[in-house]
């Protein structure tokens, strides 16, 4: 796991533990790319770049699920990425069919 992982994995478990009165999901996810250009048969252009994102879903007691996405790892963007999918929640129709949320599982 990369240190960005890590940190990562940290601020969901931070996330969770501010998620009261909700079901709480945090999925992250980490990419790399890259991109080469060439000219007149040289590289000219050698760009890599590596990513991390956090995706929360919440789902209040009434039913109603609200969804927020962040690539920033600040305390600050994690209260607003809260925030946002609480607000989307409380914005929804209450639904009686949702399953729940799965269990903790291992940040691997």
């Amino acid at each position: 796991m990369t240190t960005l992982m890590v940190d990562a994995a940290a601020a969901a478990r931070r996330v969770l533990e501010h998620a009261d009165g909700f079901e709480a999901e945090v999925v992250v996810g980490e990419e790399d790319g890259s991109l080469t250009r060439f000219a007149n048969s040289e590289i000219h252009q050698n760009v890599t770049e590596h990513s991390v994102s956090m995706r929360v879903r919440v789902i209040d007691g009434g039913g109603r699920v609200g969804v927020a996405s962040t690539n920033q790892l600040d305390e600050d963007s994690l209260r607003e990425v809260l925030s946002r999918a609480r607000r989307v929640a409380r914005a929804q129709e209450a639904r009686d069919d949702l399953p729940p949320l799965p269990g903790p599982a291992d940040a691997n």
